[in-house]
């Protein structure tokens, strides 16, 4: 009883205690440790350190259950007064500042103790080997140096003997992501390779043993490998509103409950699933139903600086949006609209409205087959002559013989709560008159896409409504493309940053999902560039010569975009998030001789 009650008393001691001079067990660490709810540190047990490197001075474990924040401890103490600009240069800034300010934080998914200071910190390699040094000597397990920014990567490269731990180790260490929170009843599923002929629907909770490209109506959805959550399928299973997560070892963990009707929850830093209740598994939710709307009388062509986003009902909104971001002064590649009176006179010459009737008067089971010979018969139909002049017309004059891009800008994507990203095709660098024909009819019956036709089924869209507009880009060569928002995906609540995905060469692999792009976090007031992860990539794709794209063989885990590069898109993206009334903004971009230019605004 004594024991027990001196141990409850060193306990108490040590939980009020302000600070520890040395952490000699985890049950110490634990003690004065704090874990968040969400953002960077969630379910992250972490503590802050203070080293005083005043002649005598101390290293402070800091009990973040008191002190969450560096200065407040230090006033606390009577170890500072300073405030404002004084005490950031003298705690962030100064090579010769008295106090170095860190976190220490266990990381459970690789089981290690880190150490870490923020991405502003301009400490020198003096100051970071000697934090180090000062906190391991007083800690009671192995600690390693997580940088945070580009500049702290390069500096601990150069530094003998020091313990790193990178943020891509992090990453990929992880079991365990919510990339969109909600809750789901569905049969689980397990599918190896999403593939011709496998069968998903609303009532299906899918697990991806391999990330797919494009995502059929289900109301979940688990992955099992590592991707961005700027991956399209991640992107629309937030428009959705249905729960996505990340379970590295979900095969293993839930086989017993595949093929049950389980209820899926997904919330920040927390995935649970069990067997659904006979309450639960009776309840159903159907979508109401959408008519989009499409003007069919407007015929012109008109080039992306003369459109407006009140164009989307006649180019849909892609197209529009984009005119909207290069009207305010933002580089855009030049180009123009294909509306949609061409799509719906092209059907109708060719009696395919007809054919859309009786595609959808099928089964379900036969319906596949029908949408594969319906894309057939809009790519096998020659365009008419005069249209197809006017076309390639508008195309030399603005664009002249160079790759363009074409792109789908339909009236059944960015609908409110809808997103539609990825689910029609993109042909790019198309440099023949009969490549870009054929790139335009392509485009077209994407509207036909599988994954498109059961997402419009879910959200209840009229499939005889949906028109397709075709934007047409000059082609870019890029030396990086990638995609940003204006909110943090891991934490909502977070809505001063600019979160960036990248890879080298052109766009088209970002939002697939396949491999982690680099990720950074640009934090809009600090001016700070956080690394959450380098690209894994070993390849890149780029413009081949006689049209379409080539695969180039690169170095894997280099950085892909310089912190310059990222204050410029970050700069882009808060200013088209104000050209959108401050909504928030998905935006696709690409790099090109340091320029950086913009292809796509879409709200989020």
């Amino acid at each position: 009883m004594q024991a027990l009650f001196t141990t409850l008393l060193t306990a108490s001691l040590l939980s009020s205690a302000p600070y520890l001079e040395k952490i000699e067990t985890r049950r110490d660490f634990d003690l004065l440790a704090r874990v968040y709810g969400n953002g960077d540190f969630a379910n992250l047990p972490h503590l802050q350190v203070i080293l005083d490197r005043a002649p005598g001075g101390k290293i402070y474990f800091v009990n973040a259950k008191r002190f969450p924040i560096h200065r407040d401890f230090l006033a606390s103490q009577g170890l500072t007064q300073e405030t404002g600009k004084d005490y950031f240069v003298h705690s962030y800034i100064a090579p010769d500042r008295r106090f170095v300010l860190a976190t220490l934080a266990f990381q459970p998914s690789i089981q290690r103790y880190t150490l870490e200071i923020w991405e502003g910190d301009l400490a020198t390699a003096e100051i970071i080997s000697q934090l180090h040094a000062r906190a391991q000597a007083a800690f009671f397990a192995p600690l390693a140096f997580k940088p945070n920014s580009s500049a702290q990567e390069k500096l601990v490269r150069g530094i003998a003997g020091l313990p790193v731990v990178t943020p891509t180790e992090l990453w990929q260490a992880r079991d365990e992501i919510a990339f969109n929170r909600g809750v789901a009843v569905g049969t689980l599923r397990w599918v190896a390779r999403l593939e011709e002929g496998v069968a998903l629907g609303r009532q299906d909770i899918a697990v991806f043993g391999e990330t797919p490209l494009s995502l059929p109506a289900v109301a979940g959805l688990v992955t099992t490998s590592g991707s961005s959550p700027l991956s399209h399928v991640h992107v629309l299973a937030h428009g959705w509103g249905i729960p996505d997560v990340f379970v590295r070892q979900a095969a293993e963990k839930w086989r017993p409950l595949f093929g049950k009707v389980v209820r899926l929850e997904a919330r920040q830093g927390a995935v649970t699933i069990r067997e659904a209740t006979a309450e639960e598994a009776l309840v159903r939710t159907a979508a109401a139903p959408r008519v989009p709307k499409a003007d069919l009388s407007f015929t012109e062509l008109p080039a992306l600086d003369a459109q407006r986003a009140a164009d989307a009902v006649r180019v849909g909104a892609k197209s529009a949006n984009l005119g909207e971001v290069a009207h305010a002064g933002f580089r855009v590649p030049p180009g123009f609209a294909i509306p949609f009176a061409y799509f719906d006179r092209f059907r109708k010459k060719n009696g395919l409205d007809q054919a859309v009737e009786a595609l959808l008067k099928e089964a379900p089971e036969v319906r596949r087959r029908g949408l594969a010979a319906l894309r057939d018969r809009f790519t096998s139909t020659p365009i008419d002559p005069a249209d197809a002049r006017r076309l390639l017309a508008r195309r030399h004059e603005l664009l002249g013989d160079q790759g363009v891009f074409v792109r789908s800008s339909t009236n059944a994507e960015d609908l409110p709560g809808f997103s539609g990203a990825g689910l029609y095709s993109t042909v790019p660098n198309a440099r023949t008159d009969d490549a870009f024909l054929a790139a335009v009819k392509t485009v077209w019956a994407s509207i036909w896409n599988d994954a498109a036709y059961e997402a419009r089924e879910r959200e209840g869209v009229d499939h005889r409504a949906v028109m397709a507009a075709v934007l047409v880009q000059q082609g870019v060569d890029a030396e990086a493309a990638g995609v940003m928002l204006t909110a943090n995906p891991f934490d909502t609540a977070d809505r001063d940053v600019v979160y960036l995905n990248a890879k080298r060469g052109l766009g088209l692999r970002v939002v697939e999902g396949r491999k982690v792009p680099e990720q950074l976090l640009f934090d809009v007031r600090k001016r700070t560039v956080r690394v959450l992860a380098r690209s894994g990539d070993d390849a890149m794709l780029s413009f081949a010569p006689d049209g379409g794209v080539r695969e180039v063989k690169i170095e894997p885990g280099r950085q892909v975009l310089t912190d310059a590069v990222v204050f410029k898109l970050a700069d882009a993206a808060v200013g088209i998030r104000a050209v959108f009334g401050g909504r928030a903004q998905d935006i696709e971009w690409v790099v090109a001789g340091g320029v950086v230019m913009i292809v796509q605004a879409r709200p989020l």
